[in-house]
């Protein structure tokens, strides 16, 4: 695995990974448009505005993406996702372990942050074997009322 900065041609491949409202707003959030469009999912992950990675398998296969910025002194992970018939294998720790190195680098940030559902057993467990553990949300954001805040330093 591997981690390159996405192109449209990934997005136009990760689109098709949310299905239906509940997966897109797992995924994206609840300001995720659903039925959406390439011009209104780009808008709605704020395509050009924070950095947008994948990660391919030596075959150039689309593998995962996630996003990440700078939000209250940490480098927040956004959007994180392996590809559907991959989940379950493991990827999602390696993708994410990558994706914080390179964010680490070009923000200058040891400290990492992240929103995730609370019934998102899987995902929970991938980000605490990471060493995120939940923490107090410092803001209260309409819709996420459901979700977890975690965070965690790396070394």
């Amino acid at each position: 695995m591997r981690l390159v900065r996405s192109s449209k041609l990934h997005i136009r491949e990760i689109m098709r990974w949310f299905p239906d409202q509940q997966a897109c707003a797992q995924w994206g959030g609840p300001a995720m448009r659903f039925p959406f469009t390439e011009e209104s999912f780009l808008e709605d992950i704020h395509w050009g505005k924070m950095p947008s990675y994948s990660a391919v398998s030596d075959e150039c296969s689309l593998l995962g993406f996630g996003q990440f910025y700078e939000k209250l002194g940490r480098c927040h992970l956004a959007r994180l996702a392996i590809a559907p018939e991959l989940r379950g294998q493991g990827l999602g720790k390696t993708f994410i372990s990558s994706l914080m190195k390179i964010s680490a680098d070009l923000l200058g940030l040891n400290e990492f942050s992240l929103y995730v559902l609370e019934w998102n057993t899987s995902a929970v467990c991938c980000y605490q074997s990471l060493g995120f553990r939940q923490v107090k949300a410092p803001e209260v954001i309409e819709g996420l009322e459901d979700c977890i805040f975690m965070i965690t330093a790396f070394d």
